[in-house]
C-alpha cells in the first residue's frame, strides 16, 4: 500500500491539509476550513475545523485515513506544552500513532528552510496573518521571537491590528480629533 503524510496548518483564520507522497510532492493543497486557534474556539471547535480541513484533502486526494503514517500540525495557540500535550492526545485519539503537533510559526520556519538548513544556517520567518509574530533559530537550536501577543498586547502589522487601526483612525476623523481619512 502507497503511503502519505497529511501536513495541517492551523491559524487564527483558516486551517489548511496538504497530503504529500513519499517523496514530499504535492498530491493535493486546496482543503480549507476555519479557524483552529484552541483560544479563539475552544478545543473541541478548534478540532471540528482541522477534521473538516482533513477529511475534505483526503475525499479530494482519493485517499484513504489508513493510508497516512505521520501527521504534522502547526497550530496557533499552541504556545506551551500543555496544549501541544492537549491536541496531540485528542489528535492521537483520531488519527493513531505519527502525530506531531507544534506551533505555527515553528512548523512555518521548518517549512521555510528545512531541517538541513536550519541545522547548517539557522533561519528566521515573519508571520503576519491574522495574528503577527517573527520567530527564529540559530544553528545551535537556540530560538527567539518577538510580539505573538494577541491583539489585546501586540500583534502590530496583523490583518487584525490593521483593520482596528484603519477603524480607529476613521472614527477619530468622525469625532473630529484628527484630519480625515480616506475612511472618511
Amino acid at each position: 500500500m502507497v503511503s502519505f503524510r497529511m501536513g495541517v496548518d492551523g491559524g487564527g483564520t483558516t486551517t489548511r491539509a496538504v497530503v504529500v507522497d513519499g517523496e514530499s510532492n504535492l498530491v493535493f493543497t486546496r482543503a480549507q476550513s476555519g479557524s483552529s486557534n484552541l483560544y479563539n474556539l475552544g478545543l473541541e471547535g478548534a478540532l471540528q475545523n482541522i477534521h473538516v480541513a482533513i477529511d475534505s484533502s483526503l475525499e479530494q486526494a482519493g485517499i484513504d485515513i489508513d493510508q497516512i503514517e505521520s501527521w504534522g500540525f502547526g497550530l496557533a495557540g499552541v504556545t506551551g506544552a500543555h496544549e501541544k500535550s492537549l491536541l496531540t492526545t485528542a489528535l492521537s485519539a483520531r488519527y493513531g500513532e505519527g502525530v506531531v503537533v507544534d506551533e505555527d510559526v515553528v512548523a512555518a520556519l521548518v517549512g521555510a528552510f528545512g531541517p538541513e538548513e536550519l541545522k547548517q544556517n539557522g533561519g528566521a520567518v515573519l508571520i503576519a496573518g491574522t495574528g503577527a509574530n517573527c520567530f527564529g533559530q540559530n544553528q545551535n537550536g537556540q530560538r527567539v521571537r518577538a510580539d505573538g501577543w494577541g491583539p489585546m498586547l501586540g500583534d502590530r502589522g496583523s490583518g487584525f491590528w490593521l483593520g482596528e487601526s484603519g477603524i480607529r483612525a476613521a472614527v477619530a476623523s468622525l469625532d473630529g480629533a484628527s484630519a480625515p481619512t480616506p475612511l472618511t
